[in-house]
């Protein structure tokens, strides 16, 4: 599409993420140092700009907000998510939700406990002291 906005216009932070979002595994030191290059390079600001330039010139956002006032859209979401809500509140009371709600409980603190203990190790390797080191 000769719409799209190439990969060097875009925000490393962004770019970062659609790299983990294809299954791409990228470390702590690697997205710091890409957020650090976007805020010296600005190009956050360059992409919004680009957006805002193509959104001016497309009406991009005024046709969407029309369409959402035809169609309803956001008011039938906001009414879906509260009764979504409402029903996922009513069966974490009950004796199988609470079973499910403390396996993913479970299972998250799991998920912590190894990011932390591979962010210890790596700081281990790279000869850090235990006072440098956080969890």
């Amino acid at each position: 599409d000769e719409h799209d906005i190439s990969q060097d216009d875009k925000p490393r932070s962004r770019v970062i993420a659609e790299y983990l979002a294809h299954g791409y595994v990228i470390g702590d030191k690697a997205i710091e140092r890409a957020i650090a290059l976007d805020h010296q390079h600005g190009i956050s600001s360059r992409f919004m700009s680009t957006l805002q330039n193509l959104d001016s010139k497309y009406k991009v956002t005024d046709k969407a907000q029309a369409m959402d006032a035809k169609l309803g859209v956001t008011d039938k979401a906001v009414a879906g998510f509260r009764g979504l809500s409402s029903y996922f509140e009513k069966a974490v009371g009950t004796p199988s939700g609470q079973r499910v709600r403390k396996f993913y409980e479970v299972g998250n603190k799991q998920v912590i406990d190894v990011h932390n203990e591979a962010r210890h190790l790596a700081d281990m390797k790279s000869g850090k002291s235990s006072s440098d080191m956080h969890t």
